[in-house]
């Protein structure tokens, strides 16, 4: 699943790639894909205004007030083209493509775009909403506060209000946003801390180690373009390269890469997570 650098990746690209541009057509392919189904994506011919991301989601602003709230779920990922070239037909062809934006730059010769939106599993989904302050007011209001900026004041905060195990905790979005398997793992593991212990047990110490470790592995995984594990990729469809730094996370049976002992694998929170029974306490 997406999480918060590789999201972060695609809006920085599409801020850049799609900023100015004038919206020219909104497919929508499967209709259940939209929420309210088969609702309308984006007014034709507004510019986008600005690509915002919260947590795990980006929305695309225009010029005319509305914006597209895009949920890429499990397997979603983004992919610009020039138009009618042979990738922008491929993907035309793929039954996983279940939206398609076709846009004019505002740069160079105004080439024109097409942005398709792909989820095997359909676990995502698209949203608009009359103005971005709709959405910053209504379902963005319920997130947490940001992982990637998470200092250790607020973090003990979020975490005092719940006995659940750490790890549920940090996957939680109304704790925390942006947060999902991989970099909890990883981010638990760094901090030294066991992912099964209950969040409000932290002390003020440890507290700030996570803190302080969201923020690393956050910031390094960004650098390093996300981690690719089975569907992610930027919007040219290249992959990440912070999977080839994971310390934990799908590395069950491994050894640790701080004492050696072999990473365990159990559920927490209904989710599978790799930790190390010696560093992580």
């Amino acid at each position: 699943m997406p999480e918060l650098p590789e999201v972060e990746r695609l809006q920085r690209e599409l801020e850049e790639r799609l900023r100015g541009a004038q919206l020219r057509s909104c497919a929508l392919r499967r209709a259940d894909y939209a929420r309210p189904t088969g609702a309308r994506l984006l007014p034709r011919a507004a510019r986008i205004d600005q690509v915002r991301r919260r947590g795990k989601q980006l929305a695309l602003c225009t010029d005319r007030g509305p914006c597209l709230r895009i949920a890429l779920g499990m397997t979603g990922s983004l992919r610009l083209v020039a138009a009618h070239s042979p990738q922008d037909k491929a993907l035309a062809a793929d039954p996983h493509v279940h939206a398609q934006l076709r846009l004019r730059s505002d740069s160079g010769e105004g080439q024109l775009l097409t942005l398709h939106v792909r989820d095997p599993r359909r676990f995502g989904w698209l949203e608009p909403f009359p103005s971005v302050e709709a959405l910053e007011q209504g379902p963005w209001s319920r997130f947490g506060p940001e992982a990637l900026t998470i200092d250790a004041r607020t973090l003990t905060s979020q975490l005092a209000r719940t006995n659940r195990s750490i790890k549920a905790a940090l996957l939680d979005q109304r704790v925390l946003a942006g947060v999902g398997n991989i970099y909890a793992d990883e981010a638990l593991h760094r901090a030294g801390v066991d992912p099964r212990r209950a969040a409000s047990s932290l002390q003020q110490e440890e507290t700030a180690a996570l803190a302080k470790a969201l923020r690393t592995i956050l910031r390094q995984a960004i650098a390093r373009g996300g981690s690719t594990i089975r569907d992610y990729a930027a919007l040219d469809g290249s992959p990440g390269r912070q999977q080839h730094r994971h310390r934990v996370y799908g590395r069950a049976g491994l050894p640790c890469c701080r004492c050696a002992r072999p990473l365990t694998r159990t559920l927490v929170a209904g989710r599978t997570t790799v930790w190390c029974t010696g560093c992580q306490h």
